[in-house]
């Protein structure tokens, strides 16, 4: 029955599964996208060029740290955005999928909701660039640092959603977070006596808040027919491989903006990774309840071994350049977990479209001189959205041999709450630290690079303890 309904998820049906129901959060899910933002944070505090390339983007190698990119091949650090914005996929048919769109009103207030997400990521990329410390001063002391933590919690509040919903608590938090929030964009003034400008804007939550509305509007129009989506993916893949060649899409698509602080096609070339994660969303969403666990251990022990194993491989070998040898080990695992996923409808389908997209990603490899995060190739596109398929599948692997498929766990209370974590990385963990001096302390020890990387752990810990508690409070960071 679970097959059949997997392959209806395929075709156009009115009475569509993931039109209808509201699925149970996936947990697994959650805890990928936790892996992600805490893969962010680690590679975002590490010591800048004193530790081995792998330890970096590979376009931007130590020690000079400059961007190269004749340089080909990736790094882990290349991978946690690309499965972030896979998460962010997967979770468009569980947000939007459980609503009938029978009517054109119902249809209309799904479009709606869309652009109110959109907008509110918007509004949250450039609230969160004005307010942290280096925006604040070009030289921060403890006096900034004490300011970027005032306006953390004004952020928190302005976008806080609580456990308990009673209009006036929230019309308060609004209000408070508005007027702190409000004062550090317009009453701030920032280095160089400049005031707010809308330019100034965390890129990365730029390209989530565009892509998320482009991303649910594709998803939205195709999810009755996989076939159109994999059409779109497909015209997506073509204007990524014209994109450097001189002529009108390279004019008129690639370089058209009304605004550069408003909208940037640019950023569209990650629908690719997004709209692979609504194909697990559908799965997710077809499910409709917690993992199953049907598989036997020795099932679960071997599809997390080849997925590992085939994540590994396909790092190491792209960066070393091993790339014939790297791809005929990622091809033998996918062989391997489609042998062992065979019997299993649901996982099987999961690993399938991993080992599709990833051995369509080693076949692009060589276009453009080989696979590069930046100026991104299709190879890299296909190969991390492969990758975030097995990534899923290990982790759900790893959850059900521990028994856990029914309880949240650490990474997937990270995972639900991961604006907050966000916003812990760029204000709360790393002002807090530096406001209290620990920051000199670690500083005046002269420790070498691998203990400092000790420490930009323990910072990751900090921030996934703190998202951890306030989930487990159903305290959460909304846009």
């Amino acid at each position: 029955m679970r097959g059949q309904l997997l392959i209806k998820s395929c075709v156009r049906r009115k009475d569509n599964p993931v039109t209808q129901a509201k699925p149970t959060r996936d947990y697994t899910l959650d805890a990928l996208r936790g892996l992600a933002i805490l893969g962010m944070s680690l590679s975002g505090q590490i010591p800048w060029g004193t530790l081995p390339a792998w330890m970096y983007h590979a376009q931007t190698p130590p020690p000079q740290m400059a961007d190269n990119a004749k340089i080909a091949g990736i790094t882990w650090v290349d991978l946690v955005f690309p499965f972030f914005l896979f998460a962010m996929g997967a979770a468009i048919p569980l947000v939007y999928g459980h609503k009938r769109d029978d009517k054109q009103e119902n249809r209309l207030s799904i479009v709606l909701a869309i652009f109110k997400r959109g907008a509110l990521l918007f509004a949250f990329a450039i609230i969160s660039q004005h307010l942290r410390p280096g925006s604040l001063s070009a030289k921060p002391d403890q006096t900034t640092y004490a300011w970027a933590l005032l306006f953390f919690v004004g952020t928190l509040l302005l976008f806080i959603r609580l456990p308990v919903r009673r209009k006036w608590i929230e019309w308060v938090c609004w209000l408070a977070g508005g007027l702190i929030v409000a004062y550090g964009l317009f009453g701030w003034k920032y280095p160089g006596g400049k005031g707010f400008d809308p330019a100034r804007q965390d890129v990365i939550l730029m390209v989530l808040s565009q892509v998320s509305v482009t991303a649910s509007l594709a998803w939205l129009a195709t999810r009755k027919s996989a076939l159109a989506r994999i059409l779109v993916l497909g015209i997506m893949l073509e204007l990524i491989f014209i994109r450097d060649h001189p002529g009108p899409i390279r004019d008129y698509v690639w370089n058209w903006t009304p605004a550069p602080w408003l909208y940037r096609f640019e950023f569209q070339k990650y629908l690719v990774v997004v709209l692979s994660g609504t194909f697990l969303g559908e799965i997710i969403a077809i499910r409709n309840g917690p993992e199953r666990p049907s598989f036997s251990g020795f099932q679960q022990a071997a599809t997390l071994f080849f997925a590992g194993i085939g994540i590994v491989t396909t790092v190491i070998g792209l960066l070393d350049r091993a790339v014939f040898e790297a791809g005929m080990v990622a091809f033998l695992c996918g062989i391997g977990g489609f042998a062992i996923t065979r019997n299993d409808p649901e996982r099987n389908i999961v690993w399938n479209w991993g080992f599709a997209l990833l051995m369509l990603g080693f076949l692009a490899e060589p276009y453009g001189g080989g696979i590069r995060k930046d100026p991104a190739t299709v190879s890299y596109y296909l190969v991390t959205s492969g990758l975030a398929f097995w990534a899923y599948a290990a982790i759900s692997n790893f959850r059900t041999l521990l028994k856990r498929t029914d309880k949240r766990g650490f990474l997937a209370s990270v995972g639900a709450n991961p604006l907050l974590a966000y916003a812990c990385i760029t204000n709360l963990v790393f002002a807090g630290i530096r406001v209290t001096g620990l920051w000199d302390w670690v500083g005046n020890q002269n420790w070498e690079p691998w203990p400092l990387v000790g420490a930009a752990f323990c910072q990751t810990l900090m921030v996934g303890f703190v998202c951890a508690i306030a989930t487990k409070l159903r305290v959460f960071l909304r846009a």
